[in-house]
């Protein structure tokens, strides 16, 4: 026995306890891991040295990390950014496009753990889905964050580009005529008086289409029961705006049906529009939120990027569908924890 426990480990393996076969006295049996290229053969030793006594029985244990990866890739010569027929390279996606992350980067920038570590640390498969779902859901929300910021930075851009540079009141395109102007120029008489702050009722916008096929929840539904995602999403929006103590206004496409006039319903303390022939929900949201935004605070829910340019030139915030998925969760929990009290 103590020959084959030190070949185990001259063979760059591991073993448990020897234990003794109860049926068997005088027979003990050594279980282990090996890596296969080290223990070729050696059922020739066993034999050999046990005078045919011993008995050797193998069965594959799957992968494990390589004890000597290094001699392993020199002996190959083998170089991973050099071989484009098949690139270790892996492509993530991040706003509608696809971008190449190094093969040796890619651990630091996975969304997702693949769980080898832990494994090879002995976790548990119970434990190991435990922390995926709690580093997905810290994940999710800084992603969710860092890419609402980022998208207002690209319509900012575009919207720059379209319409020119925003400059705030008082600036100048040269510090040095803003200097020279205020030694020459008189004080003001008077100071304008800033504009009064609305103290009416919050709008919420929401584009209705758009938000039931961008969440998972309410797609399902409307997979089956298109009306009834709708019912689904305005149960929402009634709890939503009860707590929120906002004016919600749910539109809802209906520039295909013919002959159709706008059609405005109440439901609970929700308005729902309903647009008339040759009428978008953008074309109804754009001119409603023109009007409102000048005496409100008005905010617009939809992913639409278009639109979302237009409702920020009018003065209106733009939240967008995921975003307001998060947001509409998040007080759900605080209504069911105020219930629970």
């Amino acid at each position: 026995m103590g020959r084959a426990m030190a070949d185990v480990q001259r063979m760059c393996g591991s073993f448990d306890a020897p234990e003794t076969l109860p049926k068997f006295e005088n027979t003990v049996r050594l279980t282990g891991r090996l890596p296969v290229a080290t223990a070729r053969g050696y059922a020739r030793e066993v034999a050999a040295y046990t005078h045919g006594l011993g008995r050797w029985a193998v069965l594959p244990a799957g992968y494990d990390a390589c004890h000597n990866a290094e001699e392993v890739i020199t002996a190959v010569g083998y170089d991973a950014d050099a071989d484009v027929e098949n690139p270790a390279d892996s492509v993530f996606c991040a706003h509608g496009a696809g971008y190449l992350v190094k093969w040796d980067e890619v651990p630091a920038r996975a969304h997702v753990s693949g769980g080898l570590e832990r494994r090879l640390n002995g976790g548990s498969a119970a434990e190991e889905t435990d922390a995926e779902d709690s580093a997905d859901t810290r994940r999710r929300r800084a992603a969710a964050y860092r890419g609402t910021l980022e998208q207002d930075k690209e319509l900012l851009a575009i919207f720059e580009r379209t319409y020119g540079k925003i400059r705030r009141r008082g600036e100048t395109g040269d510090a040095k005529k803003a200097a020279r102007a205020a030694l020459h120029t008189a004080p003001a008489a008077a100071s304008v008086p800033a504009k009064p702050v609305s103290t009416g009722p919050d709008y919420l916008l929401v584009d209705g289409y758009n938000v039931i096929f961008a969440w998972d929840e309410l797609r399902r539904l409307a997979d089956g029961n298109l009306d009834a995602a709708r019912r689904r999403l305005m149960d929402i929006l009634c709890n939503y705006a009860g707590y929120k103590r906002c004016v919600p206004i749910l539109v809802f496409d209906a520039y295909k049906v013919r002959g159709g006039t706008r059609e405005v319903e109440q439901y609970h303390n929700l308005y729902v529009v309903y647009t008339r022939e040759a009428e978008t929900a953008d074309m109804y949201i754009e001119r409603a939120t023109h009007e409102l935004a000048k005496e409100h605070r008005t905010r617009v829910v939809s992913s639409d990027g278009a639109e979302q340019i237009i409702v920020m030139g009018h003065g209106a915030l733009r939240v967008s569908a995921r975003a307001f998925e998060e947001e509409v969760k998040a007080v759900e929990k605080e209504i069911r924890e105020f219930l629970e009290e």
